[in-house]
């Protein structure tokens, strides 16, 4: 008990430690942007900074005042997407994927949110076409194995959703994986495995 209680301790300070040391960066940067008001820089920064303390829509704010100067700058359209993502804001997100992606057509973190993004927004077709992509793309990427099979499981393909999840597991073990893989092991009416599975979760 001790032991854990000095351990929870020192978890605390030091997220106060950078928490403090996060609020002083803002201070500093807001400075920075009263005296250059139109830096992409600072104002970029500081959204990613008001990301990192969880003030969704003051990053938002600050990734806005950066695309109304460059509507083109990828950090910030990205940093939109994945607020408003967080905020709920499905529709608006996808849209700024796709903006972030006209730019960035190759980038793996856009990709994949974007992806993620279709999928919970019931476009499983959609993201299952990028999911594919990027299992060509990043073959050794237990995430994506893992959202492909999950996506193939939503949409009924059992046996695709298996095959996929089985490698995310080969590659790095989740609960996550874990468990849908026991949900698509029982639709396909193998119980055994789909304890086996539940257990392993």
């Amino acid at each position: 008990y001790p032991l854990r209680r000095q351990r929870q301790m020192c978890i605390r300070d030091s997220m106060k430690a950078r928490m403090m040391r996060l609020d002083e960066t803002i201070r500093i940067l807001e400075q920075g942007i009263e005296r250059i008001p139109d830096s992409e820089i600072l104002l970029s920064r500081l959204g990613h900074t008001f990301m990192a303390v969880g003030r969704l829509q003051k990053a938002l704010d600050a990734f806005d005042l950066v695309l109304k100067n460059n509507p083109r700058h990828f950090d910030a359209l990205l940093g939109s997407a994945w607020m408003l993502d967080l905020m709920g804001q499905k529709e608006d997100a996808l849209a700024y994927y796709q903006k972030a992606l006209a730019i960035e057509p190759e980038n793996k973190f856009a990709r994949k949110n974007y992806a993620l993004g279709l999928a919970t927004s019931g476009n499983l077709n959609q993201a299952i076409d990028i999911f594919l992509s990027l299992k060509r793309d990043f073959p050794g990427d237990y995430e994506i194995h893992q959202d492909l099979g999950i996506a193939y499981g939503h949409l009924g393909e059992i046996n695709r959703a298996i095959e996929n999840l089985e490698t995310a597991i080969s590659l790095h073990p989740t609960p996550v994986a874990y468990f849908n893989l026991a949900v698509a092991e029982k639709k396909a009416g193998r119980i055994e495995e789909a304890v086996r599975y539940i257990r392993l979760y």
